[in-house]
């Protein structure tokens, strides 16, 4: 309880001493530890929401570091403005750079795992065959490979043991 009497918020409390708050909610005693405590009634305004925003330069930047304002914006449909200034990290995945891309691999499921930009942008746009034509298809990989394993196999069964 005198831990509580610290803070004038549970936010804050939680925050700063996420163990005795812990605690005291285990234990049932939250109402009574936090009876000195303010209400923290907070609304994120359009001006509010474009000033966060510009502290940083990537939406991605923004959303993991400032969750609250960036849901905020997007629900009150700010989001456009607030991300005006930002810097475009959406990589554009034209027919051209997908092929060139999708060169780097020999199976779609290595594309997938290692290129999933350009792998999806080639999905989405109904280039995907066109763009992995020069790949081995999975399962006749794994068949060839056990052929492959097999003819080993065959071949030391077939060497004559020296007696």
């Amino acid at each position: 309880m005198s831990v509580a009497k610290k803070y004038n918020f549970r936010g804050e409390w939680a925050k700063q001493d996420q163990k005795s708050y812990l605690a005291a909610r285990r234990c049932g005693w939250l109402e009574e530890c936090t009876s000195h405590m303010e209400e923290k009634s907070f609304r994120w305004t359009k001006e509010m929401c474009l000033a966060d925003s510009r502290r940083y330069k990537t939406r991605m930047e923004w959303h993991r570091a400032s969750t609250a304002c960036y849901v905020a914006a997007h629900r009150n449909n700010w989001l456009k403005d607030c991300v005006a200034h930002m810097e475009k990290v959406n990589e554009s995945w034209p027919k051209e750079r997908c092929l060139e891309e999708a060169l780097s691999f020999s199976t779609k499921s290595e594309w997938q795992k290692g290129s999933l930009g350009s792998y999806m942008a080639a999905l989405r746009n109904g280039w995907l065959d066109e763009c992995a034509q020069h790949m081995i298809d999975g399962f006749k990989r794994r068949k060839l490979a056990k052929r492959q394993n097999d003819e080993n196999v065959d071949a030391v069964i077939s060497y004559p043991l020296a007696g």
